[in-house]
């Protein structure tokens, strides 16, 4: 394949990208976290373990009274705990995750490069990730260890093309460090290596897959006092991994009529291949790390709006989707398939109304005065004490040892409640605008808590000290 694009202003092209993508990714999660658009569950979690592992402690969740790593399975976020030390903030995750996220485009441009020998094939590839409507819903929902594994995925992926194989099983095991799902996630890509015949690279991220998995999800889970298997619901098909792909097995034709029911299924599969020209299916061996994410999703009854291009949950097929594609460009050896790839994925940004484009609405922009009273209500908080709050309130605050979702208050000295009308009802997750209401109510009016300062509809309860 001949080059089609400047080996020079291809270097140009990708760096733009990438910074360009960085810029807008980081200044809408950022503006959404001022405007009290992001969450306790899940920015909030994911804040409160990065805390506690950058004061060199085992992160215990004061969101769920129990090791974290017992129910999310993450320790890469050890990455994140340097960078706690010098600013203890939730931006830190938001940032950390833009800048990976973007990141990964350029060891898809180098593959597209290595594979093709077209800098064009290396640009289309990673535009096609960058405006992935599923990578960018994912970028500016909180922050999920999804997110970032992009990341690592594209360069595991590029050192085996590279025939480096101590670096692609290194990018690996970082890969296995972000989920406890993901060592399957692993296994699929050994097997796409055995049919692209690269059998030792294979054989080997197979088994260390599968080894990733079962460990975490046996051993690694339970002892941390978590169910292990029960951070899965299977449905039907069992309450295990092990008893999920035993019905699989045996009963194959449910098996299939759950991939493809509800309609909502269908319809996700539709809009994930055709951003990508459907190129993928012409490379049949890529197929198999992304069927296998599409199986973690539609099987899992418990979350049913990881069947949809909604919130993280495409993060990590993105990268497969857009590796696919070059792949698929490979098959064709024909410059229509680049053009027609640049063309999906310019049509997707536009027609699936991306979140990008929030950079061009006025409303982006308005600050409502509720906002400067709910800050003015948060400053009065001390920066070391127990604290509670509200959904949207959680992820301001969530950078210290305890911090509780209400209506749970455990040790809390200060509660932190903002009731100006008209809010999302996520915004009191798990709980209801009524319910924080009464308890509020209730606490007042037993003398355990007293308003210590109130702006607009934001409101500070301290508790009454003990003699």
């Amino acid at each position: 394949m001949r080059y089609t694009l400047n080996v020079e202003i291809g270097k140009w092209a990708i760096r733009l990208m990438i910074v360009a993508s960085f810029l807008v990714f980081t200044a809408v999660s950022l503006v959404n976290h001022e405007r009290f658009l992001t969450f306790g569950w899940d920015l909030g979690f994911y804040d409160q373990i990065a805390w506690n592992l950058s004061r060199l402690r085992f992160p215990f969740s004061t969101f769920i009274s129990a090791p974290a790593f017992g129910v999310r399975f993450s320790p890469i976020l050890l990455l994140f705990a340097p960078f706690y030390r010098l600013f203890p903030d939730a931006r830190i995750l938001l940032v950390g995750q833009a800048l990976l996220a973007t990141l990964a485009a350029y060891p898809l441009y180098l593959l597209g490069k290595r594979v093709t020998r077209s800098s064009y094939v290396g640009i289309a590839a990673a535009l096609s990730y960058l405006t992935f409507i599923g990578l960018e819903r994912a970028v500016f929902f909180d922050f999920h260890p999804d997110t970032i594994l992009p990341f690592f995925i594209t360069w595991s992926l590029y050192f085996a093309h590279s025939k480096r194989l101590y670096l692609s099983l290194f990018f690996s095991l970082l890969m296995l460090l972000c989920k406890e799902w993901v060592g399957l996630l692993v296994a699929a890509m050994g097997v796409m290596f055995l049919f692209q015949k690269q059998r030792r690279l294979g054989v080997i991220t197979a088994a260390f897959g599968l080894v990733g998995f079962f460990s975490v999800i046996y051993l690694l889970l339970p002892s941390l006092g978590s169910g292990g298997t029960t951070v899965f619901s299977f449905g039907e098909f069992g309450k295990s991994p092990h008893q999920a792909l035993a019905s699989i097995i045996t009963h194959p034709l449910a098996a299939i009529l759950t991939i493809v029911t509800p309609q909502t299924k269908l319809l996700t599969l539709f809009d994930s291949f055709w951003p990508f020209a459907f190129l993928p299916i012409a490379a049949p061996a890529t197929l198999i790390p992304i069927f296998l994410q599409f199986g973690v999703r539609f099987f899992d009854v418990s979350h049913q709006q990881s069947w949809t291009l909604l919130y993280h949950y495409s993060a990590p097929l993105t990268p497969f989707l857009a590796y696919g594609s070059i792949m698929g460009i490979r098959s064709f050896k024909a410059r229509w398939a680049t053009h027609l790839l640049v063309t999906t994925s310019l049509l997707g940004l536009i027609l699936f109304h991306a979140p990008v484009f929030t950079l061009l609405k006025s409303g982006f922009y308005y600050q409502p005065a509720w906002i400067a009273d709910t800050r003015a209500v948060l400053a009065r908080v001390p920066i070391d004490v127990p604290v509670a709050a509200q959904n949207n309130l959680i992820p301001h605050l969530s950078s210290r040892e305890k911090v509780y979702p209400l209506p749970l208050i455990g040790d809390a000295q200060y509660l932190v409640v903002d009731l100006h009308p008209n809010q999302s009802e996520y915004n009191y997750s798990t709980a209801t605008r009524v319910g924080i209401e009464e308890l509020v109510a209730r606490l007042t009016f037993s003398g355990d808590f007293f308003v210590s300062f109130k702006q607009g509809d934001a409101i500070l309860f301290q508790r009454v000290p003990s003699h």
